[in-house]
């Protein structure tokens, strides 16, 4: 295999942005794709109970499969041959059947009723629908499971290009699956099902187009890492992964709790949804490094183009510090009403410490990964979730005015703490001259 399928050439910093450019397209059209989705169904009849069973199945679906998700990240940090592919592609499974079992005992047994009835308080009929979704999203697993492998190898073979690609064939696939659907099925399900046939499209395209790049890899160009290897260096990943999808929850409980929680909840909900768009970007940073640094050299160099990303994407959300673009973003494009538009304004200003803590994490992430030590990251993501109670607990306490406020505050805390966490280990091992890429 060549050079630039191996990534093993000497990186310089217009190769991070040419490898993290497609990256960050495919990050905003992915969160476009959820939003279409979301959007189709609010057009239906009494869409309500129907956009609160999808939701709620969908949530779950992104918080238990967070091991799954996980994949792509561990993948990249192994793939090297033909045979460490086959052998990512063994482990992806072995995730899917750990997890799964979770998806059918929810949709297919009484426990579906207990934890979407009792515990949400959601009616029979709502109940009814989030089981079913539920069930046909657990055959979104082994799609999942393929297609994340796919991606890590076009990844290691920098051709992130080929990524963005995907996304895109996967939103095609998605507009002509959802008006079709509606034909047969009703209500939620018609969410559920058109997620299943575009990722089902989706993945078709990664096997295909990542097959001519496998062909070129070598058979084997070292030991294949053992299983226990492998799991015990992705434990950490996976945690890390559900405790970034349980923190909007946490968050979601404690502005329930003050005084005008209807409003708070609306207001960061909008305040969320815009941020997401604008910085799911800056978690590429962490595959960025795994990817591309083979050398101390190249850490210091993807390092730098860390700091340059973080900088511009917190310039960018510092642009809702002038009142005309204030206005437009929240009453102009999101057509919020004054009362919420003046509630949210304050809170999308904290974007910009926002941007700066989730790029150091982002970074810190990419460099204890890229140097096998994962360990850390289970720590600093449980205290991720101490940070968001801590802040939330304090505004309850205090009955905030400005929910939207306090969560991005909390959400700020917790990227913040993990950061610091990540940065002191990153100092420690550099100074015991343990920060090499492979460990």
């Amino acid at each position: 295999m060549s050079q630039t399928d191996t990534g093993a050439s000497r990186v310089r910093l217009r190769d991070a942005y040419r490898f993290f450019m497609p990256l960050m397209l495919t990050a905003e059209l992915t969160m476009v794709s959820h939003a279409i989705v979301a959007g189709f169904l609010a057009r239906m009849d009494n869409p309500a109970p129907i956009l609160a069973a999808y939701s709620i199945a969908f949530f779950f679906h992104s918080t238990m499969g967070s091991p799954l998700w996980a994949c792509q990240m561990v993948s990249v940090s192994y793939i090297r041959d033909r045979a460490s592919v086959r052998r990512m592609l063994a482990f992806s499974a072995q995730v899917m059947c750990a997890v799964g079992w979770v998806w059918l005992a929810l949709g297919l047994t009484p426990l579906g009723d207990r934890v979407f009835g009792d515990a949400f308080g959601l009616r029979p009929e709502v109940v009814r629908d989030a089981r079913l979704c539920t069930t046909l999203l657990f055959l979104m697993l082994p799609l999942v499971a393929v297609r994340s492998v796919m991606y890590a190898t076009m990844m290691r073979a920098r051709r992130t290009l080929l990524v963005s690609y995907g996304t895109v064939v996967r939103l095609i696939a998605l507009g002509a699956a959802l008006p079709l659907l509606s034909l047969w099925l009703d209500g939620a399900v018609v969410g559920a099902a058109a997620i299943i046939c575009c990722i089902s499209v989706e993945t078709t395209y990664s096997v295909l187009f990542a097959w001519p790049i496998y062909r070129r890899f070598e058979p084997r160009s070292r030991p294949l890492p053992r299983y226990r290897e492998i799991w015990v260096f992705a434990w950490p990943i996976m945690v890390m992964h559900a405790a970034e999808q349980g923190v909007n929850f946490l968050v979601s409980l404690f502005l329930g709790r003050l005084p005008r929680p209807e409003l708070a909840l609306a207001a960061y909900g909008v305040v969320d949804s815009i941020l997401k768009v604008l910085l799911s970007p800056l978690r590429n940073l962490t595959l960025t490094l795994q990817a591309l640094a083979q050398t101390r050299t190249d850490l210091y160099v993807i390092g730098v183009f860390c700091v340059q990303i973080t900088l511009i994407f917190a310039a960018v959300l510092a642009l809702a510090f002038i009142p005309a673009v204030n206005d437009f973003a929240l009453r102009g494009a999101m057509g919020l009403t004054d009362e919420i538009a003046d509630y949210a304004g304050l809170a999308l200003g904290i974007g910009v410490p926002l941007a700066l803590m989730m790029g150091l994490a982002a970074t810190t992430r990419g460099l204890l990964i890229t140097c096998r030590s994962t360990a850390v990251l289970a720590l600093s993501s449980g205290l991720r979730l101490v940070a968001v109670a801590a802040v939330g607990g304090l505004g309850v306490a205090v009955a905030a005015d400005n929910g939207a406020a306090l969560g991005l505050f909390a959400l700020t805390a917790a990227f913040g703490v993990e950061g610091a966490i990540l940065l002191v280990k990153t100092l420690q091992l550099k100074r015991r001259g343990k920060l090499n890429p492979g460990g």
